[in-house]
């Protein structure tokens, strides 16, 4: 799948160009970068002491100025020092909102420099522009692993409220803490609650739900992401035969108490699975037993093999009584 053709395809000046600074535009579809206070101050004394050593990427528009396509913090440390122009990559022509997006993703996802959230963003703009919002199609023209569009596509399953506010949160330097793949892993047990228990939705809609396990996350109450596992094994339970009413209690409690996941599995829905697993392994055991039948048992298995029949007869009595009560 092409990405440009022919006719439109994207060159540069034969030679890097030095631009005025007060001449350069920041790109309006560039999505915000993560950042550090110590990275930045790196990159000032590098730029002191070496000067621009990477030329910025820009292209000039037809108001003589230019827009950035990349080295936004290299222009910004350029900015503090009181630089008056940067070495610059010129593309020879104005690009279109496609063409702009196609090669900031492939300018920037390999370094990882965007904010998960952001880079979702860009991509659902980008989704709106290619007329398609086919994973391996996205994942071509941005050059990212389908695994990492499968994940942004999760992110954008939530509203845009949801997103600016986690997205607020990172910026005001809760990153370490607080990354993405919380986003990610909240989405299956939300989609399962819209499914199995919407009513607990009306108590605690998606953006409240967001907000409390982000809370929980900041807090160290939430040390594993992958925790909120449990919390769509809780909620599909209901399909085994759980009752919703427990299964919502149980789930709220978790919403308002300082308690696991987990803890909430075991309460709510642990012993549904518990049936499903014995009925397995009762199913199997049926053949095994019935395979034995059909052959003959050697004389040194047959005590051993008597007393194993017998205990377990003794259990499967007593469950028999329990089902019958």
């Amino acid at each position: 799948m092409e990405v440009l053709s022919e006719e439109t395809k994207i060159e540069f000046l034969k030679n890097i160009k030095n631009i005025q600074v007060s001449k350069i535009k920041p790109n309006p579809l560039n999505p915000r970068k993560k950042s550090s206070e110590m990275s930045d101050d790196q990159l000032l004394e590098s730029i002191s002491q070496k000067g621009i050593l990477t030329p910025l990427i820009m292209y000039k528009n037809d108001d003589d100025m230019y827009t950035l396509v990349e080295g936004e913090r290299r222009l910004n440390a350029a900015k503090k020092l009181g630089l008056e122009e940067v070495p610059a990559h010129v593309i020879t022509r104005p690009l279109t909102k496609l063409e702009n997006l196609t090669i900031m993703f492939q300018l920037h996802n390999v370094r990882e420099d965007w904010y998960d959230v952001d880079t979702a963003i860009a991509l659902r703009d980008l989704a709106k522009l290619l007329g398609t919002d086919n994973t391996e199609d996205l994942a071509e023209y941005t050059a990212l692993p389908v695994s990492k569009v499968r994940k942004y596509k999760r992110i954008l399953q939530f509203d845009d409220n949801v997103l600016d506010r986690f997205r607020a949160l990172q910026e005001k330097g809760k990153e370490e803490s607080l990354d993405s793949d919380i986003l990610v892993e909240l989405n299956q047990p939300i989609r399962n609650f819209k499914r199995y228990c919407p009513d607990l939705l009306d108590t605690f809609p998606e953006n409240k739900i967001v907000d409390i396990v982000v809370k929980k996350k900041l807090d160290g109450e939430l040390i594993n992401n992958a925790e909120l596992r449990f919390l769509t094994k809780t909620a599909k339970s209901i399909g085994k035969g759980a009752e919703k009413s427990k299964v919502i209690s149980a789930i709220s409690d978790y919403f308002e108490k300082n308690i696991s996941p987990e803890e909430v599995f075991e309460r709510a829905s642990e012993q549904f699975y518990n049936i499903d697993k014995v009925k397995g392994k009762c199913d199997n055991l049926t053949d095994d037993i019935k395979e034995i039948n059909k052959k003959h048992v050697p004389e040194a298995k047959k005590k051993g093999l008597r007393n194993s029949i017998l205990e377990l007869k003794a259990e499967l009595e007593k469950i028999l009584k329990n089902l019958e009560s």
